[in-house]
């Protein structure tokens, strides 16, 4: 588990932007350097914080910026990943659900439609 890391005040405004979506090189066009040295300056958030993906710097900042303790173990990292794979898949049965009751109510207007109409004739 990391609990602090010191990171420069260059680090930290890159890890910002990196969190916030920004590429390599728009975030060397607003501090006016190289997309290399952004690189590299992310390297060193990588070392400093034993974290190797974009994503994981994302949850880093995130976690931190709301205060909340930031734990990259293996277990608790499949823990997180299965409860986040069973949200999507109950939040895409209520979905499924919802456009099966819309269809199943689309089928019961053209019916009714389709009834009147054929009363009318």
């Amino acid at each position: 588990m990391i609990t602090k890391i010191r990171l420069t005040k260059r680090e930290a405004e890159i890890l910002q932007l990196i969190a916030w979506g920004r590429s390599e090189k728009e975030i060397g066009y607003d501090f006016g350097i190289a997309q290399s040295t952004v690189n590299n300056t992310k390297q060193n958030i990588y070392h400093k914080t034993g974290l190797n993906k974009d994503t994981e710097l994302v949850a880093f900042y995130y976690c931190n910026y709301k205060g909340e303790l930031f734990d990259i173990d293996p277990l608790s990292k499949i823990a997180k990943a299965v409860l986040s794979v069973m949200v999507c898949v109950f939040t895409l049965l209520i979905f499924e659900n919802n456009d099966l009751l819309a269809r199943r109510m689309r089928r019961m207007r053209n019916r009714k439609d389709v009834d009147v109409v054929e009363l009318i004739t």
